[in-house]
């Protein structure tokens, strides 16, 4: 009576410290390893495994303790072996004396043999396998051997068959947990790239409405005013002041174009709706009219732009992105130029490359700031040496233009001794 009520206080004892341990929060690994822990500290099982199901028709081995090869990964087939039948029939299964029954080698290897074979000790004469359920669901299978012939006690395997119950009920918890753990993991990710486009939008948007509002103001006030200038001369019959304010108001509208088509073509960038269409580009023509469109800028400043190559040099790009590029440089160009300064433009050529270098002699640049363009960190108009303004979005629209034509760019600059960008563009047709 009294082994009998010291056999129940243990197993209370052991009931009440593994649901204690298994109710702590713990990583499913850190569970599976525990869980073997307390097999071997209080049963003295040494060599003990515990297999998860993995698909419909394998098992993986998810924690091993006492084997010199723990064999984590290595998968078995429901039905093939002592593990694999258990796994199928979810009734526990126990084989002793192996060395002297073939019946267990038949038991073993099945129809099919393993992927790899099990860890496992060399000379075991007893193996118990015993379903962990719950709700009649396999939840895992717990494997143990032992050189002893008989190293379980009927009672004592029985008694495990009801910790399974609870060991299996704890791995699913921990399953679960950590799946909702997953996913609420995913949904944050996906919840903080959200947030980060939103937050790119509004800045873009506040970007936007910023140009409108104060840097557009400008070229179109000008236009305006220009535009009311040459009524005045219209209506007093004044050709000659007629003549040069229509120069004037083009000027104005060719400004005005510009902006807008940097605005554009930056708008389409930051949406990711631009699309590039690559087509034959004559770069040496492109550059003299884009040249051209600065003649008047270049005069008022007394600047001097050299640009000899006469040669067609054609690639394939696209032509609308060869225009915004080269138009901001140059623009970028003639306006941190010094007065009565140069501006040097080449072309380099070789099979399968082609580079534009755009070089100013004006304020330059300090490494630091060069490297923030580069990594487009710089989204800032700056003035320029005649206290020109800009919209702060040409460069940054350049750089990620050229890189969607394939292309590179190298910026040299130093502070005090001008800058130049060289543009390196396939030249392949």
């Amino acid at each position: 009576m009294v082994n009998n009520y010291e056999a129940e206080q243990r197993k209370t004892r052991i009931v009440s410290l593994i649901s204690l341990e298994l109710s702590r929060p713990a990583s499913l690994k850190e569970k599976l390893n525990n869980i073997l822990y307390f097999l071997d500290t209080i049963f003295g099982l040494k060599h003990t495994m515990l297999l998860l199901p993995e698909g419909e028709y394998h098992l993986a081995v998810f924690a091993s303790r006492g084997f010199a090869d723990n064999g984590l990964g290595v998968t078995v087939k429901y039905g093939v072996g002592v593990i694999g039948v258990v796994a199928d029939r979810k009734k526990k299964l126990r084989v002793s004396n192996i060395s002297r029954k073939k019946q267990y080698v038949r038991i073993a290897s099945g129809p099919e043999s393993s992927p790899e074979a099990l860890p496992g000790l060399t000379n075991a004469e007893s193996q118990v396998a015993i379903p962990l359920l719950a709700d009649d669901k396999l939840i895992a299978v717990l494997s143990a051997e032992s050189e002893d012939l008989n190293f379980f006690s009927p009672e004592d395997e029985e008694f495990l068959m009801t910790l399974s119950q609870i060991i299996g009920l704890s791995i699913e918890n921990t399953q679960i947990m950590e799946s909702l753990e997953q996913l609420v993991s995913e949904r944050t990710l996906s919840l903080e790239v959200q947030t980060r486009k939103l937050q790119q939008a509004n800045a873009s948007k506040d970007k936007l409405f910023a140009i409108i509002a104060h840097d557009l103001r400008s070229p179109a006030a000008s236009l305006e005013s220009t535009a009311k200038l040459m009524r005045y001369h219209i209506e007093a019959n004044d050709n000659s002041r007629i003549s040069a304010t229509g120069e004037r108001v083009a000027r104005s509208a060719s400004k005005l174009s510009r902006m807008l088509d940097n605005l554009l073509t930056w708008s389409l960038t930051q949406s990711g709706d631009l699309k590039i269409n690559k087509e034959p580009v004559e770069i040496t023509a492109l550059l003299s009219d884009v040249i051209h469109t600065y003649e008047d800028d270049l005069d008022s400043k007394k600047v001097t732009c050299a640009f000899d190559c006469q040669s067609p040099i054609t690639i394939l790009s696209d032509i609308h992105a060869c225009f915004s590029i080269f138009h901001n440089l140059v623009s970028n160009a003639v306006k941190f130029s010094h007065f009565n300064g140069r501006i040097d433009i080449t072309i380099d050529q070789s099979p399968t490359q082609v580079d534009v270098i755009i070089r100013d002699h004006g304020i330059g640049m300090a490494k630091e700031k060069v490297q923030e363009i580069l990594e487009n960190a710089v989204n800032t108009s700056t003035k320029g040496t005649a206290n020109e303004k800009g919209t702060g979005i040409g460069l940054g629209t350049s750089l990620d233009l050229i890189k969607r034509i394939g292309g590179q760019v190298i910026i040299e600059s130093e502070f005090g001794s001008g800058t130049a960008f060289k543009v390196m563009l396939p030249a392949s047709l």
